[in-house]
């Protein structure tokens, strides 16, 4: 674990320095899990931030989640961030313009909302992001098999093969993981 002295107190104030367990960034943003928060600095020009605004930031800001939430995991895109959380949510936030965060068409976020992976009922375990793109392996939690899901920019098939659109989870032409593993036949 790595050792940060941030955000840097006052000195009239009783202050404990906060362990960081993830650390992620992508050009001029870069964001961190420390004592299961997400903080985030740079450069914020479409919310990847989280904080609810688009000011960059020179030290590091504690994301705009909702209460209650501990996040094991951080991932940035290239004005994307996404986050997962310690109950298998998914968390998304920053530019929404080839549909990367998962929350709708074309929907911009300037703090955290949940991926809606509709119908399905599934508790992520990891997640990589690429540039414009995101994906998760999870468990469908009501059928206990695994999943890999992909989201966003598609022009060359690198999200889902099929179709050069961009994937957004909530039309239902797409709204389905690209591969499933029967927990039947796992370890066969």
């Amino acid at each position: 674990y790595l050792a940060m002295k941030w955000p840097l107190p006052s000195s009239d104030v009783n202050w404990t320095e906060p362990t960081v367990t993830d650390l992620s960034w992508n050009l001029d943003s870069a964001c961190a899990v420390a004592d299961s928060d997400v903080y985030c600095w740079g450069e914020n020009g479409y919310g990847q931030l989280g904080n609810g605004d688009t000011q960059r930031r020179y030290r590091p800001v504690k994301i705009s989640a909702p209460s209650g939430l501990s996040f094991t995991e951080v991932d940035l895109g290239q004005d994307h961030t996404c986050a997962l959380a310690d109950n298998g949510s998914l968390w998304c936030w920053g530019s929404g313009s080839f549909n990367q965060l998962g929350i709708g068409p074309g929907l911009n976020a300037y703090i955290p909302n949940q991926v809606d992976f509709g119908a399905y009922n599934v508790s992520v375990s990891s997640i990589d992001l690429g540039p414009y793109n995101t994906c998760a392996i999870g468990t469908d939690t009501d059928t206990s098999n695994e999943q890999v899901w992909c989201w966003g920019y598609n022009s060359n098939r690198q999200t889902r093969l099929g179709t050069t659109s961009n994937i957004d989870l909530g039309n239902s032409l797409y709204n389905s993981p690209i591969y499933e593993a029967n927990k039947f036949f796992k370890n066969r």
